[in-house]
């Protein structure tokens, strides 16, 4: 056996091909009794046997990234063997995890400064006034081109009345 259940594929029968078929109806087939789904590493497995032209593609990308990557590959018993590589990595490792930390705090504070000009239920009118200077009828046009608003009233010569068209969930 070259291709192992769970590894390389998954069969799907019974009733799991029954949930199978109504999740996707258009794709499968009211008569078929059983479906393979191959995983990643069952496909290039399978790239190896097949002669088109994806498979050979395919197997071009293992091969090159095999031939470009392999030495770059680190097992942990090399880590474990090697502390100078090991206190290095740590040490990145470590750098990251404070440079977003600082990040973090960077965005909570920008978070808290921008929480005075929001509150449950308010309105565009009533953020924009709170932004002083904002064009409040270009946001409401803006809102309107997202289908967020909708103009109720029919004439354009007659100023908008605008309505929710739908509400945030």
């Amino acid at each position: 056996l070259r291709f192992f259940e769970g590894k390389h594929y998954f069969q799907i029968i019974g009733d799991e091909l029954s949930a199978f078929r109504v999740s996707f109806s258009d794709a499968v087939n009211k008569h078929t009794s059983t479906i393979t789904l191959w995983t990643e590493r069952g496909a290039a497995n399978h790239s190896k046997m097949l002669e088109t032209d994806q498979a050979w593609n395919y197997f071009d990308d293992l091969t090159e990234f095999y031939f470009t990557r392999r030495d770059s590959i680190t097992t942990e018993a090399e880590l474990l063997s090697n502390p100078a590589k090991l206190r290095s990595m740590l040490s990145v490792y470590a750098e990251n995890v404070e440079r977003l930390e600082g990040e973090n705090k960077t965005l909570n504070a920008t978070v808290d400064s921008l929480e005075k000009y929001f509150t449950k239920g308010m309105t565009i009118p009533a953020f924009c006034k709170g932004l002083n200077g904002v064009n409040t009828a270009k946001i409401m046009w803006w809102a309107m081109e997202r289908n967020w608003l909708y103009n109720e009233q029919k004439d354009p010569e007659k100023k908008p009345r605008w309505r929710v068209a739908s509400y945030a969930r």
